[in-house]
């Protein structure tokens, strides 16, 4: 099937299991809320057929901000893609963005190879990253909670959170990132 737009009722459109942005930016989802309403939806979501529903396949933000209008239809492409193209299109529409953090993009590859798809080389070439790329970001997630929430705060960046989470003291680690 080519891709095609049409409007789609929401109560059709699945989430998918795995999401690159699962946290809530309330304000930012109001103010894009806000800007649908007064603009209009200006770039249509993607969604993919699944059965007698859709799966989400890009737009979540907006797709939830149109819940707040609310609305009960979206402007979406529709297209006929395989599991491996999903995963293509929502790393492009979320990884090559300047504001996603590295905590999120850890927490998709670590959903994306839990689930078994994927090796660590398969999704290395499906997101055009390195198998260090894929293994870095895998890493994040070994850091203790306190590293990792000032990283996702952007309190410190990737690089530093690098060297924290190397110290083996935790006590040390702890007192470097307050």
């Amino acid at each position: 099937m080519d891709k095609q737009e049409v409007e789609i009722s929401l109560d059709l459109i699945d989430i998918p299991s795995i999401l690159m942005r699962d946290t809530n930016d309330d304000e930012g989802l109001k103010e894009l809320a806000e800007s649908i309403r007064t603009e209009g939806l200006i770039n249509a979501i993607t969604v993919r057929p699944k059965g007698d529903h859709y799966e989400l396949v890009a737009g979540w933000r907006r797709l939830k901000a149109h819940g707040l209008i609310p609305k009960s239809t979206i402007r979406a492409f529709v297209k006929s893609y395989t599991d491996e193209e999903a995963v293509s299109v929502m790393a492009h529409e979320n990884l090559f963005r300047k504001d996603i953090d590295p905590v999120d993009e850890a927490i998709f590859i670590a959903k994306l190879l839990d689930a078994g798809t994927f090796t660590v080389e398969q999704l290395a070439q499906q997101l055009g990253h390195s198998v260090a790329w894929i293994e870095d970001r895998t890493t994040i997630l070994t850091y203790p909670d306190y590293l990792i929430a000032a990283l996702k705060l952007k309190q410190i960046p990737l690089g530093v959170a690098k060297h924290l989470g190397a110290i083996a003291d935790d006590v040390y680690r702890k007192m470097y990132v307050d």
